[in-house]
């Protein structure tokens, strides 16, 4: 019987989650692999957009402003490092990408543009992710629980469709179908019986009264975090499994230490004249930042949230600083603070 998952029972869900001390994982994909995972990260977003489009079957409503992220964003997490690993695959992936968005602006079936992406897509990930680490299970498992969890993934594209971006919607959908794959190919038969049954039974809840359709409806009046509990759980069911930690928010201060060392990252590589590269830091940075940090800091410490969001945000604009090493600089030193709050 699939039942629906109330707002409150998603946040006493992720209470119980991050407040564990029962845990004790020996895993700590995020503390290990930050940058990889957001690479990955972007390569799954560009997988679960490319899903949308494809289900959208040449009828795109309002979708353009979303396939726009597949350069605008998703490329832009890894292309960097998959200029210098290999310039022809980023040139073949970035011309499919395009054509595929030219596809959805035209309102064309974009069927033979979506496979050449593919195709590009698959060597671009093996390039990104070394076979040791994008298949071991803790970080297969953090991957999907970026895809529940994070910005255009399953929980956040509903509630930003229920509120101001309807078309949002089938990036949910979208990642909704890679968490499946990535489910059923690689870490369900590391389930026991109970926890594949809850596992399956979560998405099959969000298949059918979240996710029906690759299509939004005309209104979303529900709950807006119908999503939430269901992908919590879902979480917690991985960490189960795997022995990982997918929560890098159980230590705030440990974790703003953390992204100001990746800031250093890309601090460097911005002194030397790496931008495409230094703001692939940027973008791993900024997503667990407004995820785990921002409200938090904007009520105890907004001198520091303030500028620190700012920054963040300039970075990855397509109009970046024109001096974004000290832009970086500024920010790993508010991070710096924060983790000293913390």
């Amino acid at each position: 019987m699939i039942k629906a998952f109330r707002p409150i029972a998603a946040l006493l869900t992720s209470l119980a989650l991050l407040a564990s001390s029962a845990l004790a994982q020996s895993v700590s994909p995020f503390s290990n692999h930050a940058l990889t995972l957001s690479q990955v990260f972007g390569l799954e977003l560009m997988a679960s957009r490319l899903h949308a489009i494809e289900a959208l079957e040449g009828d795109y409503g309002d979708f353009l402003e979303q396939a726009e992220k597949l350069l605008g964003r998703d490329f832009r997490r890894f292309g960097g490092t998959l200029r210098a690993a290999d310039a022809n695959v980023a040139q073949a992936l970035e011309a499919a990408l395009t054509a595929v968005i030219d596809d959805v602006e035209a309102g064309r079936m974009a069927t033979t543009s979506i496979a050449a992406a593919r195709s590009a897509h698959a060597q671009a990930y093996e390039l990104i992710a070394p076979a040791d680490v994008r298949n071991s299970p803790g970080f297969i498992a953090m991957a999907v629980a970026d895809l529940l969890l994070q910005d255009d993934g399953v929980a956040e594209a509903y509630e930003d469709a229920a509120g101001e971006d309807l078309w949002e919607f089938p990036n949910g959908y979208g990642a909704l179908q890679r968490v499946k794959a990535l489910w059923s190919q690689e870490l369900a038969s590391g389930a026991s019986d109970q926890q594949r049954a809850d596992f399956e039974e979560m998405i099959e809840f969000l298949e059918t009264v979240v996710y029906p359709s690759v299509r939004p409806p005309e209104a979303i009046t529900g709950d807006p975090e119908e999503a939430e509990g269901a992908t919590q759980r879902m979480v917690g069911i991985l960490e189960g499994m795997t022995g990982a930690d997918l929560y890098p928010a159980r230590d705030l201060g440990n974790l703003a230490g953390q992204l100001a060392a990746m800031v250093d990252v890309g601090c460097a590589a911005y002194a030397a004249g790496e931008d495409l590269v230094a703001v692939e830091s940027i973008y791993a940075v900024r997503n667990p930042y407004r995820k785990n940090l921002r409200r938090l800091l904007d009520l105890i410490a907004p001198e520091i949230h303030r500028p620190a969001a700012a920054h963040l945000d300039a970075l990855i604009s397509r109009n970046p600083p024109a001096d974004p090493a000290t832009s970086c600089g500024e920010l790993q030193e508010l991070l710096l603070e924060a983790r000293n709050l913390l």
